[in-house]
């Protein structure tokens, strides 16, 4: 059985993860960690965040950012599987594998890579 969630909300893992190195500067290591983990998870980073309209607020502590950042993936995650289930996703992906049929991704990294690369 996989875990879908590397971080366990009610064990106080944010400030084990802060004090690791997961949750730094940009605030999305655990989420980068999870999606290196498990492919069908998708990334934040702030350019996947400006083409889906999304910000991250900084303010507030640790476990704060930590619930917003579990959010906001989980909103993302929402948002990717619903794009991908449309014609128009269908279509993106279908194009992406033309142009790169040597390219074995899940539709997610193929989401994240397109909207990583439009800046």
């Amino acid at each position: 059985m996989r875990s879908r969630r590397v971080v366990d909300r009610e064990a106080g893992d944010g400030a084990y993860l802060a004090h690791a190195g997961l949750i730094g500067g940009t605030d999305f290591g655990v989420e980068r960690l999870a999606a290196s983990i498990d492919p069908d998870e998708p990334v934040i980073d702030s350019f996947v965040l400006k083409n889906l309209g999304l910000r991250l607020s900084r303010a507030g502590g640790i476990e704060a950012r930590l619930a917003r950042i579990v959010e906001l993936h989980d909103h993302i995650r929402q948002t990717f599987f619903g794009y991908l289930d449309t014609d128009m996703g269908r279509c993106l992906t279908r194009r992406f594998e033309e142009s790169y049929p040597d390219r074995h991704l899940t539709q997610v990294k193929m989401l994240d890579l397109i909207l990583w690369q439009a800046r």
